[in-house]
Formats: C-alpha cells, structure tokens, sequence
C-alpha cells in the first residue's frame, strides 16, 4: 500500500488534478510537483516515523473489502504534505468532496493453521514485471499445439496427444489455453499476473470461460 501512495506522488498528471484547486497560482503548482519528484524520488528511503507522518496527513480512511482494500487519499492532505505544512494543517479527516481513492487487490494465503491477507501490488509504471517460466512455457506449448492442428485440419486430438506423448485431456486443457484474452496473455508474458496466480493454478482451472469479462474476474485480472 505504502508503495501505492508513493507511485500517487510520482504521478505528475494525477497529482497536478488533484491538488489544483487548491494551488492558488501556476507556480505554486510547479513547485508542488517539482517537490513530489524530490518525494517520490526518496519515498523508499523515508524511516518508518516518516512514513507514519505522511500517512496520517494523506489517508482518510482505509476500508477493507473481501477481495481489495480501498484508501481514500485527501487532496487537501497531499496538497499539506506536499508544501510541508505542519500535521494539524493537513489533517487527512479535513472534509474532502472528491477524495482520491487507491485500490489493491488482496487474497488470504493459509499460514499453517491460520490465514494471512496479502497484497497483490502491481509492478511499479515503467518498471518491468517478473515473468514467470512455467506460465511463459505452458502457454507456448499451447500455441504450439493448435498450430499443429491448424497445419493439419481434421487431426484427432488424440492422435496429436500421441504425436506429443500427452493425454488427449491434457493436449485438450492445454488447447483451451489458446482462447485467452489477449490482455491476460501479454500480462503473463510482461510478468505482470497476480502474485496468486501461477501455471498449476492454470492448468488445473476446469472451468475456463470463455468469455473475455468472465475469465479477467476468474482468473484474478480484473
């Protein structure tokens, strides 16, 4: 989440939205802004005290959902921290029209006998993912497969599952692969999946709709 609030602060168009209205002149905003690069550019370096400060000044309310928690940033609060006005002056509870909000997927992983809720955070903009090898490699072979049968129209799966030493239910799983969203395949190949989201979890999945909508919400991508 924290990583979260510092990419906020790194945004130079969503900041300059939100702390317009109360920047009284063009280059009050312009110093706003240089001053969240020199921010964002240390954000992971500020001790735990800071991070404590900054985020009472900035969060007016963290709301925990089932699937993602949800934080509501004061403009009126970015717009304190930013010019280093003292706590009080920012106070993240300021009545706030439009707050801006920050949402993170989460999920709850057992922890030997009881559970743990995770953040999924999503890569840093700009930075690259972490792809994962077994994803990459299932769905070549998946390609691979339905090229084979493009190439040879009217091939019993079977008899492609004996050519690959597969099961037909396996190859069959393997072809169903091939119908993924475009976003949902280019996300795996950039490393940019849910961190819950793995190639057993894939292969295993019995009930893969077909549907594009369906599949981002089954699978963690929407």
């Amino acid at each position: 989440m924290l990583s979260g609030i510092g990419e906020l602060i790194a945004n130079p168009g969503r900041l300059a939205e939100a702390v317009g209205p109360y920047a009284e002149t063009a280059g009050e905003q312009q110093h706003i802004l240089k001053r969240a690069s020199e921010v964002a550019a240390a954000w992971s370096e500020l001790s735990a005290a800071q991070l404590r400060s900054a985020v009472a000044m900035l969060c007016r309310r963290i709301i925990l959902h089932s699937e993602r928690i949800d934080i509501e940033i004061s403009r009126r609060g970015l717009y304190a921290f930013l010019r280093r006005e003292p706590a009080a002056a920012g106070a993240a509870d300021t009545p706030d029209e439009h707050p801006l909000l920050l949402s993170f997927p989460t999920r709850l992983c057992r922890i030997g006998q009881g559970k743990r809720l995770v953040i999924d955070a999503a890569p840093k903009p700009g930075m690259p993912g972490r792809p994962d090898p077994k994803l990459i490699k299932l769905l070549l072979r998946a390609h691979h497969l339905k090229e084979k049968l493009r190439a040879n129209p009217g091939t019993p799966i079977a008899d492609l599952a004996t050519q690959e030493k597969l099961s037909p239910s396996y190859v069959a799983l393997l072809l169903r692969l091939t119908f993924l969203a475009p976003d949902i395949t280019r996300a795996i190949l950039e490393g940019r999946q849910p961190a819950s989201f793995t190639a057993q979890k894939l292969v295993t999945y019995s009930a893969l709709p077909f549907a594009w909508p369906e599949q981002r919400q089954a699978l963690g991508f929407a």
